[in-house]
């Protein structure tokens, strides 16, 4: 029988819990097999590139939900038990209203001025039972999911915006022959800054073309911030920063008291129209970051949610209400303590062919421009060159 252990450290303020989403609930299994899920599909959609077989592949890695098979119900069980131990504590932190850490909360925890709910900070072990039998390739499947997690990903809410970041501290894969001998192999992990980056880098050219879904192929980028940070809110800060510079309009031409870049006129100009209830033929250039997408205007109080009413081209049986942001925000801390910050972008078909999205009385196509993201990456701020 063979066990993983996976070491990982909370490197920012995490925002989960149990179903009333309290953070002393604690990290669930199913909370972090979700997301094990999620990378492992990311990682893998290039070795199979066909949808039926990702998925049937995934089902019988991770289990599925049950189904009736010859009138009997079947439970699709997976290769593995999972369980969680933490080490960790609740509590709240320093933010300030307006700022860039208030900026990359957003709505749902950042709330009239105050944080709405407690985050966890510490550390935890997940473990892994196989059962008997499992082949060294699904193990070996497992494995390379745990570390990518570690390297790129996060838990809770908002985790695509930094919050949540975990990185992985060690990660064992334990062989118990019989009761008495056990061998223990340790699973090499980044050592410094270039391996960290190598690690990252070797993913990026994985599938031609555009994904149906939120995985790595020939259009992911990666770009890692210049400055490494002792603390780890301050990565989240230099990034919430140049996106709110890059993405905000701004309150009387200023954005976190700096003069507002104001880059997106098109995007403010036609969107005001909606509100003036005049027609429009396409969708904001931001609306790529992910919907719904939101605007208030300051000095007419006018308000325009997107999607309004989204539908395709089937007659709206179809209602396509959120696209999550293809752009990942990760920090993650170094072997010498440092923190880094990456950005992560993972192109696919955010919208099917033929979709509009319903913008007040107007009806658009649903495309994007994903140069409006790669052109947010290549900031000065950041580190340049990479390949964004």
């Amino acid at each position: 029988m063979k066990k993983i252990e996976a070491t990982y450290r909370i490197v920012t303020p995490m925002f989960i819990g149990g179903a009333n989403q309290k953070a002393g609930d604690g990290i669930r299994p199913p909370s972090f097999k979700g997301a094990l899920r999620f990378w492992w599909r990311a990682l893998n959609w290039g070795r199979f590139q066909n949808l039926a077989e990702l998925h049937k592949e995934e089902a019988r890695l991770f289990g599925a939900a049950s189904k009736k098979v010859n009138g009997k119900e079947v439970a699709g069980q997976g290769k593995f038990l999972l369980s969680i131990e933490p080490k960790i504590s609740a509590a709240m932190f320093n933010v300030t209203n307006f700022s860039p850490r208030s900026y990359m909360l957003g709505q749902g925890l950042w709330d009239k001025g105050k944080l709405t709910r407690e985050a966890v900070s510490g550390s935890f072990i997940t473990k892994l039972r196989f059962r008997e039998g499992v082949a060294d390739a699904d193990i070996e499947s497992i494995v390379d999911a745990l570390r990518f997690l570690g390297l790129v990903g996060g838990l809770g809410s908002r985790s695509r915006r930094g919050w949540g970041s975990v990185t992985i501290e060690r990660l064992m894969i334990k062989t118990k022959a019989d009761q008495d001998s056990e061998t223990v192999e340790e699973i090499e992990l980044p050592s410094d800054r270039a391996s960290y980056e190598e690690a990252i880098s070797a993913y990026l050219v994985n599938a031609s073309g555009l994904p149906p879904f939120t995985s790595f192929s020939s259009a992911s980028r990666a770009v890692f911030l210049k400055n490494e940070e002792k603390d780890s809110l301050k990565v989240v800060d230099a990034i919430g920063k140049e996106m709110g510079l890059y993405r905000s309009w701004g309150y009387k031409k200023r954005v976190f008291g700096q003069e507002a870049e104001q880059n997106f006129k098109p995007d403010h100009d036609s969107i005001l129209d909606v509100t003036q209830g005049i027609s429009i033929d396409a969708p904001p250039e931001r609306l790529v970051f992910g919907m719904p997408h939101n605007y208030f205007f300051s000095s007419t109080k006018g308000k325009v949610d997107i999607p309004t009413r989204p539908r395709n081209n089937d007659g709206g049986k179809k209602q396509i209400k959120r696209r999550a942001s293809p752009l990942f925000v990760h920090v993650h801390q170094l072997p010498n303590g440092k923190h880094v910050g990456l950005l992560l972008l993972l192109a696919s078909e955010f919208l099917p062919e033929g979709t509009k999205v319903q913008i007040g009385g107007s009806e658009v196509p649903g495309m994007v421009d994903w140069t409006v993201i790669e052109k947010f990456m290549r900031r000065d701020a950041f580190m340049e060159g990479g390949n964004a």
